[in-house]
Formats: structure tokens, C-alpha cells, sequence
């Protein structure tokens, strides 16, 4: 264990600056005013600043400017396209910015309509301007070996790949969306006001970190609180996360720890920084643990842990820190030094002892003690001090009578419940308290006097006010739980609080109103869990000031506000208010308001003017008895749709059902990613869910009256249908159909995502309660061993097809079973997908389909699968992948479990639908070589279910017609070809 003390510094800056976000490299006859035009324009649009060339290239090597803006841009976008490697210039740039690329730039390739591995294996076009360049400069031959060196270096990065799959409009789209988001994850973190004095410490941690080394390495920052510790790490991290594929600088990790679900929101926030995934969630701590050891163990990341205060805390989210990709990085801060023992015997500790004398670090902790100490000298009499904060000292100084004038502060926190005996004029001599923090302490007497300069009250238990004891007009924070406060008696008659900011109340059994408190400044209002609220002032729904309004768990509250003009509201809850009817109107002022919560509510409709929430994301509609959505919507003349909801809960919500086809419409949420109808009586899902283009995940579990599925948009990603026992089978059949027909799109499409996916895995998942796995998810012959296969795939492989036959009737009734399904590449394991199950009236079917872009591939790659459960076993496991090992031979109908003059008449419609035509010419036109006219549409399934080898591209007729090489293995779904 190595430990480097600095006692002392004094230097100036701290990070480099940037000047632009993204370099563009291209060949500018190529794409210039094309492709390129239109995607430099995109990035301004979207506020990133570009830097392009707009002059003309002229002679062999790059200006002194052009290698200026290369160096000081984020991100590198090398667009490649058919004479890319003609011009010496684009060379000569592109090993330019893969230099920079070592120091920790970004780049991101863009293979326009050119394949990276004709890039990569230097042929056709490529090839020969390289071959022309080699005779140019034969006298500096290693000029052009280090332009070839490059180039295969560039088409083995994660990119963008652009043909004619896709439209251009929409790859620039997700061109965009990728660079925004890598922007947003590199945004430097604020250091300080006057970073005086930090360089010098942030260069002794870098030596520390050894960031030349691909070994992993871990430091500890340890020293006072205050001292600048927290300053140094983010000094840090701005310097040095550019140069790792994921990192993540987790605040008050001590703090965190120590509330309810503290720990699991750090696991969140860590594995949604890395793997960029907001919507992941954590159940347990130990599920945590598991999913960041598996999620990340395979990327090189830099974590900072930030005020680490036992061992434990780092146990919870590194687990035994023995996991990390080569190269990864972590700091922890922390005032323990015990703490870095305890971790790796290789770990190196940075001491800082002393701040600089010109020094102006974050002094908040540092003062505190001090002060403390200040404190502690002022007086050996407790009644002389202006602050006690110790226990003991406070449970002498009040349960003896003992205050002064002198006293400003008090904290009377009982590390367990406990009974204290107050006199109700205990604080009568403490005339300039200004703040009292009281938990755990249950007092006999009501209260009949609080200070008039007390500034802060948080009573964490049970206390009575008497009827002669108003609050304090200077009151700043209000927070009691379990009191017997009455609002009316409490708040003084004709006094205005103008300082009050924060009133929270829980299990206030006494509130029965709140009126119009007259506190005209007030930002946070929370009345939770009071159940004897019945009723809340009409004012209260003007309050100018207030962002936050929580009333969860007030299930006698019947009158509220009629109408809401809360310009600065951005939060409002009304959870488990079930007496509640009628939802206020909304006026137009209130375009602040962003989280909407009225789980299990008793309102029966909601108005239209719901619509100017043109901010709202997410809306919680679950367990409701809503039965009318967007009342008046035909005569509204607001806003036509919520422009920002992406989540829509109306799980558990039993009438729905009649009214769902009315309003269910993309208009109203043209950006809705995520629909919740679980656990509610509909029979059909209305087929305008089909225009829905941004919908991504759809949950219907225990629907236990649906019948019918209808054709769902292609954008979806994931289906959760377990436990719709009434689900037809024809419904069944068309949702398996519907992910057969994307998931080929899909299979054809993977090279136009490019780095839109992450290194493993866009994940698509689909449950049915169907018993039988689809036999076109053929088994390929691998050799399965207990619950895992394992097959060889060639280095172009991308996609994987998993389907899992889960025995959940066979569950016990008061068992959610997990299960995961573990992904491995050349024996690594890569990525895991989880799921869990309870016991149903049926088996079921678990489809995942993963785009999968393997890193330094080889000819021959062995991909291995392996299922573990908790109480649960798969029936069956299929694989379903292009492999090298064994002949790929299917001879199944993916019709024949379904009437096939309505399957053939659907994908007709749908085909029509989707302009694919000339697909449908070759099934119906005359031609000797087509089918006849009679020939069943299930043979359109008959087309590619996986990515074709590179090197070939075939024609709809030659899939359609057998007009196939015999060389290529190849897996359908279909009638054998």
C-alpha cells in the first residue's frame, strides 16, 4: 500500500477547455453537399458546435489550423465513403485524430455507403487508392503503412453504418441522439468558484492513477472534512473520463446510505451513467451488486465514490472490487483512511493534510467541526453555549430546565425511540433559538411556547401544540411526523409567513383541513399519510412559489382545489387518495409541471386541460377508477398532445376498458415510449396502438380478459404479456409474427444502428403464456449441456435469437421466481437479461433478441448461453443464430399454428400497408417462377431471420424464387426453400 501526503499547494488551473464538441473529417467531393451538408447542419441545429472545412484542400498535408481544431474538439466524426482514402488529406487527418484518440477523444466512423470491412480488409476502392499511394511515396513507404494501419484501427471501431435500409433523415437522427447523449455523459462538473490552489493536487492523484498502465487501479482521497477532497476528485474526473468507455462520479455516497433506498438509487444512477439506460431499476442491494459486476465487467470505466464512510458502502456498489476491465480506474473519497485498508492490497492513498494558505475550497464540513470545537470553548456551562448538539448534553440542558438567552441551537436525537419528560414552557428562556431538530424523543406535555426567532422545527415524533402556541412568524422549515398539530390553531390568524419555504407533515392523524396558511413564499408543501384530511383550501391551488405538492396516502381527502394555477409547480402527487372525483382544470400558467402521480385516485374523468402540462413526463394513472381521459378534448383550443410524456401508467386500472379506443391516440402522445395497461379488464388493445412509431415497451401482464393483440408499431423493443390467459391464439400467433417480421428488419438493419448501440445488446423481449417454443427458433443441433449452449459463429455475426420455455405453472403461489439468461463471447461473459415469474395457469414462452457487435473478433468466435433460475427450471431452450458449426435446416410453418387465410390476409394488409409492393408482386404475379396464386402467404416468412454474410447481398426475388448460392448456411422460418 502506497500513501502520498501533500501538505500543501498552490497553483492555478485545472482542465483543459474545448473549442468545439465534434470534429467533422469527410472527402469533400464525395458528401460535402450531400450527406455531410445535412448532418453538419443537423448538429448545429441541435446546439452542438461543429467544426467543418468549408475551405479546399489543397496540397499534401494538413494546415497547422485544421490539426488546431482536431486537438481541441470532444468527438472526431470520420465520415467514410467511396474515395475517402484517395486524398491524402482525409489520411493524413484520420491518423491525426487517432492520435488525439489515445490522449482520450471520441471517434465515431461513419461508413457511408461503403462496408467497414472493405475498409478494414483495404479492397475495392480502398485498396486500390492504397496501392496508388504506395507507388507515390515508395520512398516513405512507412507513411502509407501507418495510413493503412489506421484505417483498419478505424473500421474495427463501433460506428454508424449508412445504406439503404434506412432513409437519411432518420440515421442522422440516431447520429444525433448518439452524439448528444456521449456529450451530455462528458459535460465537465462544476469545481468551484476560485479553483485556487488545485492543479497540483490533481497532477500528484494522475501520478497516482498511473493512467499509462492498462492494469486496474484504485486510489483513496482521504483527509478532513472540507478540505477539498470532493474538489480534487471532480477536478479529476473533468480531466480524465474522456478517456474511458463509461464513467460515473457518484455524490454523498455516505449520505445516501443511510436513507431507505438510498443504496439502490446509487446502484441505479451508476449502471444508468455507464450503460446509458434510464429506465434499468434495482429490486435489492444484492441484485445490484450482480447486475454492475456483470453489466460493466466487460468495459473500461472510471468511478469516483465520493464521501465513502465505512468499507460497506463501497461492498454494496463494487462488490469485492475484483471484477474491473483492464485500464478501469476508481477513486474514493472518504475522511476514514480504515476505509482504503480494507480494499485492494494495490490500492494508493492521497493524504491531504493542510489546506494551501491562498487556498478557497468547499468549506462546509470544515467548519462545522471547527466551529464545534469553537463551541465546546465557549463555556463549560451547557447554558452558556450557543449550540448542543450532542445527545446527552441536550437531554441535561431541557429535561433540567437549564436555557438561556445564549442558546441558538439545539439537536435532541435519541439513537432509539424513547419517552422524555419536557415542561410544556421548556424553550420560554431561550428567547433567540433559532434552530431545533428533536427525533426519536416523545415528550408528556403539550408545547405552549416556541421561540419568535426560531427559524427551523423538525420534530421526528409525536408533539402536541396547545391552543395558545402559534408558529413563530419567522419560520423558515417546517417538518413534524406523528404530531397532534391542528393547521387552523397552529398558523396565527392574520400573520403572514412570508419566510416559510418547506412544510412537511406526516401521519398528522389531527389534520382534518388545510387552509390558506398565508405563506405566500412557499416552494415544497408534503401532507402525507394523514388519514384524517379531509379537506384542502381553494388558495392553495394559487400559490405562485410552490414546486412540490404531495398529499400521498390522504384516503378521506373529498374537497380540493377546483382550479390549479401553480406556475412554479413541477412535482404533484395524489397517490392513494381514493375519495378524490373530480380533477381540477388546469390553466394555462402551469407549463412547469413535470411529474404527475394520481395512483389509486378516485378520479372518474380528467379534463382537457390537462393538455397544457406540455411538460409532463411521466403520468401515473395506475389502480385508478378513471373512466374518461381528456374530457372536452374535440373543443379544446390548447395544446393537441403531451409533447413530453414518455410514460403512461394505467396499470390496475379496471375501467378503462370501455373508453380506452376513444383516447387512446398517438396524437395525444406522439412521443410515448413506455405503456402500462397490467392488471386491467380490456379485451382488446385499440388498433390505433399501431401508429404508435415511438412506443417501445408494453406491459399487459395478467390481463386477464384480453383476447386480442392487434398489430403493434415497429418500434417496439419489449412485450410483457404473462398471464393473459384469455389471449387468442390467433392474437398469440400475430404478436410472434409481428417480432419475426421486426426482428428480421432488424437482422438486415443492424449495421445502419451503429454505435447507437451499446458494446452488447439492444435487447428486445417478448412473454407470451403460450406452452410451445415457435419452431422457427430452430435448435441448430448445438450441444447443450444442463441449462447452457455454446456454438461458433464467424467474426460478421451480430444478431442472437434465444427462446426459453418457462414452467411458471408450476410455481408455488407465494414464489416470484428470478431467472437470467447469461451471455458469453470467446468464453467472457458479456451481458445478462433478467426476468421474473410467478406462478400462472400457464406455462410460458420468453423471446430475447439481442444485437450483438463483438470486439476484436477472430475467423471463429464461440458464443455460449447459459440459463439460471431461483426455484425455476427452462422446459426448453432454443438458439436461434447463423453459426458455422452445423447445417441450418428448418421445414416449419410459422402459420400452422394459426387459421392461415387470416395470417395470409394480415400480411397482406400489413405489407400493403408498409409499401413492400414488389415483395408482394413475386407472390401474386403471373410469372412461372412465383408461386401460384393460391400459394400460402406464410412463405413470405420464408425470408432471412439473420445477418447475411457481408460479402453477399441478395434480392427480395432471390430469396423468394431459390436463387441462392449453396455456399451460404443459412436458418428460415419458413417452408424450406
Amino acid at each position: 500500500m502506497v500513501i502520498l501526503t501533500n501538505k500543501g499547494a498552490s497553483s492555478s488551473s485545472s482542465t483543459n477547455r474545448l473549442d468545439y464538441n465534434v470534429f467533422l473529417s469527410f472527402r469533400g467531393e464525395d458528401t460535402r453537399n450531400n450527406f455531410t451538408g445535412h448532418l453538419y447542419k443537423a448538429l448545429c441545429d441541435q446546439g452542438i458546435n461543429t467544426f467543418i472545412d468549408n475551405s479546399l484542400q489543397k496540397g499534401e498535408e494538413i494546415s497547422t489550423e485544421l490539426v488546431k481544431a482536431i486537438e481541441s474538439s470532444m468527438i472526431s466524426i470520420v465520415i467514410f465513403s467511396k474515395n475517402f482514402a484517395s486524398s491524402t488529406w482525409c489520411l493524413s487527418e484520420l491518423v491525426k485524430i487517432f492520435e488525439c484518440r489515445s490522449n482520450g477523444q471520441l471517434v465515431y466512423p461513419i461508413f457511408y455507403k461503403v462496408s467497414p470491412s472493405e475498409i478494414r480488409k483495404q479492397d475495392g476502392e480502398f485498396g486500390n487508392a492504397l496501392v496508388e499511394h504506395e507507388e507515390k511515396f515508395k520512398d516513405d513507404i512507412k507513411k502509407v503503412q501507418r495510413w493503412r494501419t489506421t484505417l483498419t484501427e478505424a473500421a474495427n471501431l463501433s460506428g454508424f453504418h449508412y445504406n439503404d435500409s434506412c432513409t437519411e433523415v432518420e440515421f442522422i437522427q440516431r447520429v444525433i441522439k448518439e452524439i448528444s447523449s456521449t456529450i451530455s455523459n462528458h459535460e465537465p462538473l462544476f469545481v468551484a468558484n476560485h479553483p485556487v490552489g488545485i492543479d497540483i493536487r490533481v497532477k500528484a492523484v494522475e501520478f497516482l492513477l498511473d493512467m499509462e498502465s492498462n492494469d486496474v487501479c484504485m486510489v483513496g482521497i482521504c483527509g478532513l472534512g472540507g478540505i477539498g477532497k470532493t474538489t480534487i476528485s471532480k477536478a479529476i474526473y473533468n480531466r480524465i473520463a474522456q478517456r474511458f468507455e463509461g464513467s460515473c462520479f457518484l455524490e454523498k455516497v455516505r449520505e445516501m446510505s443511510k436513507i431507505i433506498g438510498g443504496i439502490t438509487q446509487l446502484q441505479e444512477t451508476l449502471l444508468s451513467k455507464i450503460i446509458r439506460n434510464e429506465y434499468l431499476k434495482v429490486s435489492s442491494v444484492s441484485e445490484g451488486i450482480e447486475l454492475i459486476k456483470k453489466r460493466l465487467c466487460s468495459k473500461k470505466v472510471l468511478l469516483i465514490l465520493d464521501d465513502v464512510e465505512d468499507s460497506k458502502e463501497v461492498e454494496n456498489l463494487l462488490g469485492k472490487c475484483d471484477w474491473f476491465a483492464s485500464g478501469s480506474r476508481v477513486i474514493i473519497t472518504t475522511r476514514n483512511k480504515h476505509v482504503l485498508t480494507t480494499l485492494r492490497r494495490d490500492s494508493q492513498i492521497y493524504e491531504v493534510t493542510k489546506l494551501s494558505p491562498d487556498g478557497h475550497l468547499s468549506m462546509h464540513d470544515l467548519v462545522q467541526q471547527m466551529g464545534r470545537e469553537i463551541v465546546q470553548q465557549e463555556s463549560e456551562e451547557l447554558e452558556q453555549r450557543s449550540r448542543i448538539w450532542r445527545y446527552k448534553d441536550a437531554h441535561k440542558l431541557l429535561t433540567r430546565n437549564m436555557g438561556s438567552d445564549k442558546i441558538r441551537g439545539i439537536m435532541l436525537c435519541s439513537p432509539k425511540p424513547t419517552e422524555v419528560p419536557l415542561k410544556a414552557n421548556v424553550f420560554k428562556k431561550m428567547k433567540n433559538l433559532k434552530f431545533l431538530l428533536v427525533g426519536n424523543v416523545h415528550i408528556g406535555e403539550a408545547l405552549k411556547y416556541l421561540p419568535d426567532e426560531l427559524r427551523i422545527l423538525e420534530w421526528r415524533e409525536s408533539l402536541s401544540l396547545s391552543s395558545k402556541c402559534c408558529l413563530p412568524q419567522e419560520i423558515v422549515v417546517l417538518k413534524m411526523s406523528k404530531s397532534d398539530i391542528i393547521l387552523e390553531k397552529a398558523f396565527k390568524q392574520g400573520f403572514q409567513y412570508e419566510n416559510l419555504k418547506t412544510i412537511s407533515l406526516v401521519s398528522c392523524e389531527c389534520i382534518r383541513k388545510v387552509p390558506d396558511l398565508c405563506c405566500p413564499n412557499l416552494e415544497r408543501l408534503e401532507i402525507k399519510y394523514c388519514k384524517n384530511l379531509i379537506e384542502v383550501d381553494e388558495w392553495i391551488g394559487f400559490h405562485e412559489k410552490l414546486k412540490v405538492w404531495n398529499l400521498d396516502g390522504c384516503p378521506r381527502l373529498q374537497t380540493f382545489p377546483r382550479t390549479l394555477k401553480l406556475k412554479s409547480l413541477e412535482s404533484l402527487e395524489l397517490c392513494r387518495c381514493g375519495r378524490l372525483e373530480k380533477f381540477p382544470d388546469i390553466l394555462p400558467e402551469m407549463k412547469c409541471l413535470k411529474y404527475l402521480d394520481l395512483f389509486d385516485c378516485g378520479f372518474r374523468e380528467l379534463p382537457s386541460s390537462l393538455l397544457y402540462l406540455t411538460g409532463l413526463n411521466p403520468l401515473g394513472l395506475g389502480v385508478s377508477k378513471l373512466t374518461n381521459f381528456l374530457v372536452g378534448a374535440n373543443n379544446f383550443s390548447g395544446p393537441t398532445g403531451f409533447l413530453c410524456l414518455k410514460n403512461l401508467d394505467l396499470s390496475g386500472s379496471p375501467r378503462i376498458k370501455d373508453e380506452l379506443d376513444s383516447w387512446m391516440q398517438p396524437d395525444y402522445f406522439p412521443v410515448l415510449t413506455n405503456l402500462d395497461l397490467s392488471y386491467t379488464d380490456i379485451v382488446t388493445i385499440p388498433e390505433s396502438i399501431s401508429r404508435f412509431t415511438t412506443l417501445e415497451f408494453l406491459r399487459i401482464e395478467d390481463c386477464k380478459k384480453l383476447r386480442e393483440i392487434p398489430w403493434l408499431p415497429y418500434s417496439i423493443r419489449e412485450v410483457c404479456a404473462t398471464n393473459c390467459d384469455w389471449l387468442g391464439t390467433e392474437s398469440s400467433s400475430r404478436l410472434l409474427a409481428h417480432f419475426a417480421i421486426l426482428l428480421r428488419i432488424l437482422a438486415e438493419a443492424a449495421p445502419c444502428y451503429g454505435s447507437e448501440r451499446p458494446q452488447i445488446g439492444k435487447v428486445y423481449q417478448l412473454e407470451l403464456p403460450v406452452t410451445e417454443i415457435p419452431e422457427w427458433l430452430k435448435f441448430n443441433h448445438h450441444q447443450r449441456v444442463g441449462n447452457s449452449v455454446s456454438y461458433l459463429v464467424g467474426p460478421e455475426f451480430s444478431n442472437l435469437f434465444v427462446c426459453i420455455s418457462i414452467a411458471s405453472k408450476d410455481l408455488d403461489n407465494d414464489i416470484v421466481a428470478m431467472c437470467e439468461v447469461d451471455f458469453f463471447i470467446n468464453g467472457k461473459e458479456q451481458f445478462t437479461v433478467c426476468n421474473w415469474w410467478a406462478k400462472g395457469n400457464y406455462d410460458h414462452v420468453w423471446l430475447i433478441y439481442g444485437e450483438v457487435n463483438i470486439s476484436n473478433t477472430s475467423e471463429v468466435n464461440q458464443i455460449g448461453v447459459k440459463f439460471k433460475g431461483q426455484n425455476i427450471s427452462p422446459i426448453r431452450m432454443r438458439i436461434y443464430a447463423e453459426c458455422i458449426c452445423c447445417p441450418q435446416k428448418a421445414n416449419i410453418s410459422l402459420a400452422s399454428c394459426m387459421d392461415r387465410r387470416a395470417f395470409n390476409n394480415e400480411i397482406r394488409r400489413q405489407l400493403l400497408r408498409r409499401n413492400h409492393r414488389p415483395i408482394l408482386n413475386t407472390f401474386l404475379n403471373d410469372d412461372t417462377n412465383a408461386p401460384n396464386p393460391g400459394w400460402d402467404f406464410s412463405g413470405y416468412w420464408r425470408l432471412k431471420f439473420v445477418t447475411l454474410e457481408r460479402a453477399s447481398r441478395f434480392s427480395m426475388d432471390q430469396l423468394t424464387t431459390s436463387r441462392m448460392p449453396h455456399h451460404h448456411q443459412m436458418l428460415y422460418f419458413g417452408e424450406e426453400v
